[in-house]
């Protein structure tokens, strides 16, 4: 595994159990996310961790993936918030040791249009 794969997968563990500080080890300061579907940026380390504990204190997250090459990680999590289920899709890159920049989509359910492909 990867430095980044690392990482990102501890991440979304701290998350998971609530950890928020020691999540927060894990970014570098000047860490950017960028979520495209609401064409949101989220600025710094510090503020990063402020809206993911905003948004998912409490929640329960699944990783169900975490592969990548050299620098850079693709995480796929189950979130679980009450009766509220979502994905996260996310790409992350990082360099010396720290995560530095993030791309998150969160797809909504949908049920299939097609009942055969």
């Amino acid at each position: 595994m990867t430095a980044a794969v690392v990482l990102a997968a501890q991440f979304w563990s701290f998350v998971d159990q609530g950890k928020w500080l020691e999540a927060r080890a894990l970014f570098a300061d000047g860490f950017r996310a960028d979520w495209p579907q609401t064409e949101e940026e989220v600025l710094g380390a510090d503020r990063y961790i402020e809206v993911n504990r905003e948004l998912l204190r409490g929640a329960k997250c699944i990783l169900l993936e975490a592969t990548g090459v050299e620098d850079w990680a693709f995480t796929r999590v189950l979130i679980v918030k009450g009766e509220r289920t979502l994905w996260a899709v996310s790409t992350w890159a990082a360099r010396d040791g720290k995560l530095t920049e993030a791309v998150e989509y969160f797809p909504d359910p949908k049920h299939p249009k097609y009942e055969a492909h």
